[in-house]
């Protein structure tokens, strides 16, 4: 009986082991769910380069502000520029996402800031990936304290036109020119 039981052991054990060795289907789908479109985007594993032959793509982008105000920055308060770069692959195996802001130099009715943002990173189809940008302005007060409860802050959003991957180590400045 003890024989009997051992070898019954030994058997499930066995069983078990050789179907935990087998190929199981995945659990997930690969892709990539876009926080600002709200869409999972499956990558086609069909078509996915080899992440072993990637290159390092480095360099700064530089966001170039000039506000034309449109009224009077009141006493006390600040222009804030802010820039939001992402650069996704085509498959979605790798991003670049960074957000940075900066306080602008403001004289009389026109404010500049140079919002800088160095990367590096290795994207797998960097010849068809590009770079799509948000950015805005706000004024708020310097201290968040003094902030009154009916002011509403005033801001701008936008977003840049989609542009490619620059060469690698380039610093590339793009001009943002708005009135706010």
């Amino acid at each position: 009986m003890f024989r009997q039981v051992i070898l019954g052991v030994l058997l499930t054990a066995t069983a078990v082991a050789s179907h935990a060795q087998q190929a199981l289907p995945p659990t997930h789908i690969p892709g990539f769910y876009n926080t600002r479109t709200h869409q999972f985007i499956a990558r086609d594993q069909s078509t996915a380069p080899d992440a072993s032959a990637t290159t390092k793509y480095t360099g700064t982008l530089n966001f170039d502000f000039k506000i034309t105000l449109l009224e009077p920055v009141p006493s006390g308060y600040v222009v804030l520029c802010f820039a939001s770069p992402s650069l996704f692959d085509n498959n979605y195996q790798n991003y670049f996402d960074y957000y940075d802001e900066v306080a602008a130099k403001v004289s009389g009715s026109t404010a500049t800031c140079t919002v800088s943002i160095p990367y590096s990173f290795s994207p797998i189809t960097p010849t068809s990936d590009s770079f799509t940008t948000s950015y805005g302005v706000f004024i708020e007060p310097a201290s968040q304290s003094t902030i009154p409860a009916t002011l509403q802050e005033p801001s701008f959003n936008g977003e840049l036109a989609a542009f490619d991957l620059p060469a690698t180590g380039k610093t590339t400045t793009l001009p943002i020119d708005i009135s706010f």
